[in-house]
């Protein structure tokens, strides 16, 4: 991946950014060194993550113009949960928002991680409604997201809320980074990057949702939208979009089943537990209604007696198991 930090003209020039941009960029660029950068973020509470962090969003790292650091605010999620990119216009409509939430939450509740923009409209419906079901969301903005910078100013309450609540507030953009209009339809593409599909709630045919629903359709991801009235104005984008071939979504579990997400009691249970081999699920399920003697789960598993005494020592390894009176092994 080309070094962009070091781009002149002729580079920002080829990627489509405007004239007066680049100059604002570049002198920008002058006046702000790596010092000043990491001092300010020491300031400002963030964290960062590089691009060649083993700790990186997977997903966003398989897109070509993925961001090469990300700075936060927050917890971030296990990435191996389901994410699912939930957005829609600023304008939004008392059926969208109903709709929005309604979604929402039963995703939210399936163990689903809801990523929006922290826009008004849409995407605060959708965060504000993750967290009323204690789901797990996160915010990508097209500015820093320190505190005194989240954009728009009337959701910095929501973008502390869903921090406190085991969220994260994130963005591609350190304190002292250059911002400008062009910030926010960047930012696009790391909601699309960041999860396996996006859903369009709400959408007129000129609106930044769409732009995100295109990237994700560029980065091979499914892309769902709520259908509206023939003569929507603000739902016309998303009826456009199931046109050209979205998944035409009336409930959750239009999404929950085309991206092969598991029903509502076996995610809670996925999302409780540390990831485990095929073979220690084998004896975590035995386990299932009541405890067990070793020679028992020896015989009902069909495993050799050592391999299952290794099995069971990593199982209370990952606290998932605990050794009872006797041989006995029961779930903790």
């Amino acid at each position: 991946m080309e070094d962009w930090q070091k781009w002149e003209l002729t580079d920002l020039k080829r990627v489509g950014w405007e004239e007066q941009i680049i100059v604002d960029y570049l002198n920008w660029r002058e006046q702000n060194s790596i010092d000043k950068i990491i001092t300010a973020l020491e300031k400002n509470g963030l964290s960062a993550l590089a691009l060649t962090d083993p700790g990186y969003p997977p997903l966003l790292w398989q897109i070509p113009d993925a961001p090469l650091a990300l700075f936060y605010r927050g917890t971030l999620p296990d990435w191996e949960r389901p994410a699912v990119a939930v957005v829609g216009t600023r304008h939004s409509t008392p059926y969208g928002e109903l709709a929005a939430r309604e979604l929402t939450k039963a995703l939210a509740t399936q163990g689903v991680v809801i990523v929006s923009g922290l826009a008004l409209g849409i995407d605060g419906v959708a965060h504000q409604a993750t967290l009323d079901v204690k789901g797990t969301t996160i915010a990508v903005l097209g500015t820093c997201c320190a505190t005194e910078m989240v954009s728009p100013p009337t959701h910095k309450y929501l973008a502390e809320k869903i921090i406190a609540e085991g969220g994260a507030v994130l963005s591609e953009y350190s304190p002292d980074a250059f911002i400008s209009k062009a910030n926010f339809p960047m930012r696009n593409r790391i909601i699309a990057g960041l999860t396996l599909g996006t859903l369009v709630v709400e959408a007129p045919i000129q609106s930044g949702a769409l732009i995100t629903a295109r990237l994700a359709l560029d980065y091979n991801r499914e892309v769902f939208a709520v259908p509206h009235l023939y003569n929507s104005e603000q739902g016309a984008g998303g009826n456009e979009m199931i046109k050209l071939g979205a998944h035409l979504t009336a409930s959750a579990n239009d999404i929950l089943e085309t991206l092969n997400i598991a029903s509502a009691e076996a995610e809670v249970t996925q999302t409780a537990l540390p990831l485990l081999t095929d073979k220690e699920k084998i004896i975590y399920n035995l386990l299932e209604t009541e405890s067990k003697n070793i020679d028992t789960i020896i015989q009902t598993a069909g495993l050799p007696s050592h391999e299952v005494n290794g099995l069971l020592t990593m199982l209370e390894l990952k606290s998932v198991i605990r050794k009872m009176d006797g041989a006995n092994y029961g779930r903790i």
